[in-house]
């Protein structure tokens, strides 16, 4: 979600950035990287529902994101996507560690019992 949050800000900002004094080339290049971000928030917020997220929820989590007006919101977007990340990748080794230790202590009490 955090995610999705920080690739919609992207969009919106690289969308608004289009003004009709800007070059063709810049335009163009502006207008990609709007789609291709708007892609990828698309993307996490079908990952997210899958996940159990309530559509509710994302919406406005993604509206929010939308409406960000200042490059520090974008900064404390994206820190927020990467606490999120770091913190849900940190339980994720945990668990793996905790399963593998209990596979181990079974085998060996297994083996010697």
């Amino acid at each position: 979600v955090a995610v999705a949050s920080v690739v919609a800000a992207i969009a919106a900002a690289m969308a608004a950035s289009y003004t009709p004094s800007k070059d063709e080339r810049m335009a163009k290049i502006d207008m990609a990287i709007a789609s291709a971000a708007t892609f990828v928030a698309m993307q996490c917020v079908e990952a997210a529902e899958a996940m159990g997220d309530e559509r509710d929820h994302l919406a406005s989590v993604v509206s929010s994101a939308v409406n960000v007006s200042s490059h520090d919101d974008t900064t404390t977007l994206t820190a927020t996507a990467a606490t999120t990340t770091a913190l849900r990748g940190a339980a994720t080794l945990k668990s793996r560690a905790l399963k593998e230790m209990m596979c181990y202590i079974f085998a060996q009490t297994y083996q010697h019992g």
